[in-house]
C-alpha cells in the first residue's frame, strides 16, 4: 500500500495537497467562527 502510493506521489501531489488546504481552510475557519456561529446554529442562515 505504501509503494503503490509512493509511487504516484509526484503525480498526485499537487492534487493532495490542493485537498489538505481546501480541509485546512475549512477546518481553521470552522474553528475560529465556532464561538460565533454556535449560538445561532439552530437558526436559519437568513433569520
Amino acid at each position: 500500500m505504501v509503494g503503490a502510493a509512493n509511487s504516484g506521489w509526484t503525480q498526485r501531489h499537487g492534487e493532495f495537497e490542493s485537498l489538505l488546504k481546501y480541509y485546512g481552510l475549512g477546518l481553521m475557519a470552522q474553528e475560529s467562527g465556532m464561538s460565533a456561529s454556535m449560538p445561532f446554529s439552530w437558526r436559519p442562515i437568513d433569520a
